[in-house]
């Protein structure tokens, strides 16, 4: 099983190098030396200011500043419409020490039958119409979403707890809320 993770591992890590850092590092991943005019090619297009390969055309540092904004606004105006929405709760604290918490409105109820046999198929699994628990509550990971450009998507907030067989470290917190684009609240 290592064997494959690891070799996994390798594989992502070449697939999200920068093209020309594949090309100039050829003979070290044990390719051979010769080039190709592909490789030419490709490490030619990535020196280009509009690259065919900036696919969402956001590579100006300028306009995915934007972006980034437009999916601020967007994600607050969910929120304030999610704001009297019904609160249900996966609770995995005595399996995995952590809550995961959704505002369900009318909108998203049909996703409810999903998310309860989703959270029921865990260890000790528990899908509740409640907010989280705060007893022995460490952190939450707020504003979680699936899918940022979906106006369907769940946005949930991640509860961690230092009860429970797993216990969370709050400085390991810090990587995973950062990891799903959440704002990291410690109590």
């Amino acid at each position: 099983m290592q064997k494959y993770l690891t070799l996994a591992l390798a594989g992502a890590a070449i697939l999200c190098a920068p093209l020309g850092y594949a090309h100039s590092h050829s003979h070290s991943l044990g390719h051979s030396s010769n080039t190709t005019p592909q490789h030419h090619a490709i490490s030619d297009n990535t020196t280009k200011k509009n690259s065919t390969f900036d696919v969402l055309n956001d590579d100006d540092n300028k306009a995915h500043e934007e972006h980034e904004q437009e999916e601020k606004k967007m994600l607050a105006r969910r929120l304030a419409a999610l704001k009297g929405a019904s609160r249900y709760s996966c609770q995995l604290i005595s399996s995995f020490s952590q809550c995961r918490q959704y505002p369900i409105d009318k909108t998203l109820s049909p996703k409810l039958k999903d998310l309860k046999e989703s959270c029921e198929s865990l260890p000790q699994g528990q899908f509740k119409k409640e907010s989280c628990p705060t007893q022995n509550l460490i952190a939450q990971c707020q504003h979680i979403q699936l899918d940022y450009h979906d106006p369907q998507t769940l946005i949930y907030d991640n509860y961690y707890y230092s009860s429970g067989t797993n216990p969370w470290d709050k400085k390991d917190l810090t990587r995973i809320c950062l990891d799903l684009e959440g704002l990291l609240v410690t109590t």
